[in-house]
């Protein structure tokens, strides 16, 4: 989901703003070219050093994956 140079220890020092940054301005994907996309990009960048933040990634995926499945199952009855 991210790029294998960021992952890099020598980049340590970046990840940590680039994922607040990404989750704090996804927060306002309402406005024009900011978008909610950015939130789960945010996350997964901040993953890389936070466990709490791999965990919060995973229980949206997980949150993300039920509500897709219940649209599918709606969208089969129409």
């Amino acid at each position: 989901m991210i790029p294998e140079w960021l992952k890099h220890p020598k980049w340590k020092w970046l990840r940590p703003p680039i994922g607040g940054a990404l989750v704090v301005l996804g927060i306002f994907g309402f406005l024009p070219v900011l978008g909610f996309w950015m939130i789960p990009l945010g996350l997964a960048v901040l993953a890389v050093d936070f466990p709490w933040a791999q965990r919060a990634l995973d229980w949206l995926m997980e949150k993300w994956r039920a509500l897709e499945a219940r649209w599918k199952e709606w969208r089969a009855k129409q």
